[in-house]
């Protein structure tokens, strides 16, 4: 359970890489993503409809309150779905809050670290396409940046 838990996870992090840094050019323009059915995107239903009982199976097993899973390819979401709680307990020991909070699909999540396997993937995108060398300075890229970095 927790392998699949985590290989899905991985995944989903992954995909979400390529799904941001997928055109290698800087753009302050957010993508067009649209619902549509997986068929348009030649994807198939059923290992979708099985990330539903992964993560239910996680929250049963107390791994998570709750997850939010939105697939998406080619600007077109495929999957997306709120479920169990964004708060549901008040400690370590599972105390149960009085009022749990319901997740929604548009729940703020805090990602803390693991933005900088995304920043490190789209990164290596842009290297991979000569977007940048490694050896070019951040200062070439970033303006007003601090003059130790100016290197």
């Amino acid at each position: 359970m927790t392998n699949k838990l985590i290989s899905i996870t991985l995944t989903c992090a992954v995909l979400a890489s390529v799904f941001f840094a997928g055109s290698g050019k800087a753009t302050a323009v957010a993508p067009v993503v649209e619902p549509g059915p997986p068929s348009s995107e030649q994807m198939l239903q059923g290992p979708l409809d099985d990330i539903d009982g992964i993560i239910q199976e996680a929250i049963a097993d107390k791994y998570m309150a709750g997850s939010v899973v939105l697939a998406a390819r080619n600007g077109t979401i495929v999957k997306e779905d709120a479920y169990g709680d964004a708060a549901r307990y008040l400690d370590d020991e599972f105390t149960e809050m009085e009022n749990p909070v319901d997740m929604q699909t548009d729940t703020i999540f805090d990602l803390a670290s693991i933005t900088k396997v995304f920043t490190a993937t789209a990164a290596m995108q842009l290297y991979e396409q000569g977007a940048f060398n490694l050896d070019d300075s951040v200062a070439a890229y970033i303006s007003g940046i601090c003059t130790k970095w100016k290197v």
